[in-house]
């Protein structure tokens, strides 16, 4: 059992590595807290304390390699919309499903509502040690959240490693009654209450809630869309020249793990069989 040592320069991929160990090394440990006793039970509680912590440096550590992308901007105030993502591969913390490692506080516009996404994989996928849920290959939105008369969404793509991602972004003028979504490739979304006070929710976007037909959602006012590259962010509102109008690729959730990709449909193709 050994203990990862936080290197507050360390890359990427080596952090990644040594959260990956400290975590097997809890797991060792924990294992052998079942059937200690006395004095080892203290020796292996103190070790225990020191991943803990080695664990939460990391994190840390971690944090600090993720750039605020410019994802959006508002469509009622064109106010720039910047939120960590980790864009150098599905294999970063802030893309596990569960308890991702993502900033306490987004430099989001109060009238920030949501957001989800897409991810058109390419070959090879990352071998995750966690579950990934990065959506669909292509990018569909929320008609639940667009019949609000108070709610606009913004289409923008980003690169995601060798992946070809895609951000959907919700924003209100006012505050309405509609419920938020879990953001992108997470379990949850954040809701602060007065006070500042964060706490987490859960609310998923099923498969069959997305439409994908995107043009009659532009066409309607709705949906807005920034060109691919554009480091301005600049807002688009017409069907000529869209490119996220019939991209090609699954409407289902990809699950990543462990090198392997499944959807609902594949997992119930197999169990036919």
């Amino acid at each position: 059992m050994t203990s990862a040592v936080p290197d507050a320069t360390a890359p990427r991929e080596r952090i990644l590595e040594r959260e990956r160990e400290t975590r097997a090394a809890l797991e060792e440990i924990a294992g052998f807290l079942d059937h200690a006793h006395g004095a080892y039970a203290n020796q292996l509680q103190q070790h225990l304390r020191r991943h803990e912590r080695d664990l939460l440096e990391l994190r840390d550590q971690y944090l600090a390699t993720l750039p605020r992308v410019l994802l959006a901007r508002c469509p009622f105030s064109g106010a720039e919309a910047r939120h960590s993502l980790d864009t150098t591969g599905l294999d970063g913390l802030w893309w596990r499903y569960e308890r991702p490692v993502r900033p306490a506080e987004e430099p989001v516009p109060p009238t920030w509502l949501a957001m989800t996404g897409a991810v058109s994989l390419a070959q090879p996928v990352e071998a995750t040690p966690f579950l990934v849920r990065p959506g669909p290959a292509v990018p569909g939105v929320l008609p639940r959240l667009l019949e609000s008369d108070a709610v606009r969404a913004v289409v923008s793509e980003v690169p995601v490693g060798h992946h070809r991602g895609f951000a959907v972004t919700y924003f209100e003028e006012r505050p309405s009654d509609v419920s938020p979504v879990n953001t992108w490739g997470a379990s949850a979304y954040r809701v602060l209450e007065e006070g500042g006070r964060a706490l987490e929710a859960s609310l998923p976007a099923l498969d069959d809630e997305l439409d994908f037909e995107l043009g009659s959602w532009i066409e309607r006012g709705k949906l807005s869309w920034i060109a691919p590259g554009d480091e301005t962010a600049e807002l688009h509102d017409d069907l000529e020249g869209c490119p996220y109008l019939d991209l090609e690729g699954t409407r289902e959730t990809q699950h990543l793990e462990g090198g392997s990709i499944w959807t609902a449909s594949t997992i119930e193709a197999r169990s036919d069989r």
